[in-house]
């Protein structure tokens, strides 16, 4: 069965569809399959600076620390942005040649109405500040309200191990770090301090980031209620960009965007990064990696034989107001979605012309490059 979409070549020309696609949502979640792909990092900065410009998206969380992103937002403001997320934003990030018009336009636009200002949704991953400020401010914060800390030494020494990405090799490390995020989370919620459920949701990171290294938990749960606390507190009317990798960010059961999906509904706009094939840098090796050319039967490999390089596709809705370009695919036809190594039919991700399904546009790209990481960057 034959399924009517939209489809804009061109950065250029997509902003248009994108813009009148995302409608009023709120939320706008972008989804890219791999880090390291510098063609998926240019396309971003252009979507987030246009959506930024253009729609009123003050906001850009990225897939990085939550404690470091509100350090980054709060301290030495007579620093550069680029000197305070030094260490801190994720290096992938921070150190992408791609994104350094996204930040210098972050920063040129720092204190202006409508600035777009940068802040983190993950767990301490080894961040400058989480390894140096948090436990020590934690500490503080108890014994300025006479929150009783006695006993706790080898508690805190741990923690602050698990957040510097250090060796943990204590014998009764998990029976110390139970009782101690047990007796504190006690403490914090009986407090009624000011701050108290600020310190609550840094301990329940610090236990995230504990349950992350010793038994393989997934953070998505705590990266939702991190992005939660931040959206929230904003003003009704502000909007945001959440930004990171599909396997936390596509809304599944049990991911970061399952979670945000379930709590905001149509609020959410979730845009995925996908391309027919080239190379990408695998962080973990620094080498660049091959992604495979798709196979005949899926989208990707539809747009490239149609001469397409950059491209935005989505459900053709009914409340899109100025005439675009047109295509029918199958809805059976195949959609890259996890590292490019699984895929979902197309009537999965867009469901059906005015119902949204696990996605709602894709970005395609014909030739993925590798970021090109600058020379000497930070280590986060």
């Amino acid at each position: 069965m034959a399924m009517k979409c939209a489809v804009a070549s061109g950065p250029g020309q997509f902003r248009s569809l994108l813009g009148q696609s995302v409608g009023s949502a709120r939320i706008f979640l972008i989804s890219m399959q791999t880090h390291g792909a510098g063609s998926d990092f240019a396309v971003m900065s252009e979507v987030v600076r246009y959506l930024h410009e253009q729609h009123g998206f003050s906001l850009l969380c990225m897939a990085s620390g939550f404690y470091d992103g509100l350090k980054i937002a709060e301290n030495d403001l007579g620093l550069s942005l680029r000197s305070r997320m030094a260490g801190s934003l994720f290096r992938m990030y921070a150190n992408a040649e791609e994104l350094v018009a996204l930040f210098d336009h972050v920063e040129a636009h720092a204190g202006t109405a409508g600035g777009l200002r940068l802040a983190g949704v993950d767990v301490p991953m080894g961040g400058r500040f989480s390894s140096q400020c948090l436990i020590p401010e934690m500490m503080d914060y108890l014994d300025s309200h006479c929150l009783d800390r006695a006993g706790l030494d080898d508690f805190f020494s741990l923690c602050q191990s698990y957040l510097s990405l250090e060796p943990v090799e204590h014998a009764a490390r998990r029976r110390i770090m139970q009782e101690g995020l047990e007796r504190l989370e006690r403490q914090l919620s009986a407090s009624g301090h000011q701050d108290a459920d600020f310190w609550r949701l840094m301990l329940e990171n610090v236990k995230a980031r504990y349950e992350f290294t010793e038994f393989g938990q997934s953070r998505d749960r705590q990266m939702a209620n991190n992005f939660r606390a931040i959206y929230e507190a904003l003003p009704k009317d502000e909007k945001v960009i959440l930004w990171g990798h599909a396997c936390h960010h596509l809304p599944m059961e049990g991911s970061l965007g399952g979670f945000v999906k379930s709590w905001y509904g149509d609020d959410v706009y979730v845009c995925h990064l996908s391309g027919h094939g080239g190379h990408v840098i695998d962080f973990e090796t620094g080498m660049a990696t091959a992604i495979p050319e798709a196979a005949p039967g899926f989208v990707e490999e539809k747009l490239a034989s149609l001469g397409m390089e950059t491209a935005l596709i989505t459900a053709l809705p009914s409340r899109l107001a100025s005439p675009v370009g047109g295509i029918d695919l199958d809805d059976d036809v195949q959609v890259r979605l996890l590292a490019y190594s699984s895929s979902c039919p197309l009537n999965r991700v867009f469901s059906s012309a005015d119902e949204r399904g696990l996605i709602d546009a894709i970005v395609f790209t014909r030739d993925i490059v590798p970021t090109r990481q600058i020379p000497g960057g930070t280590a986060c």
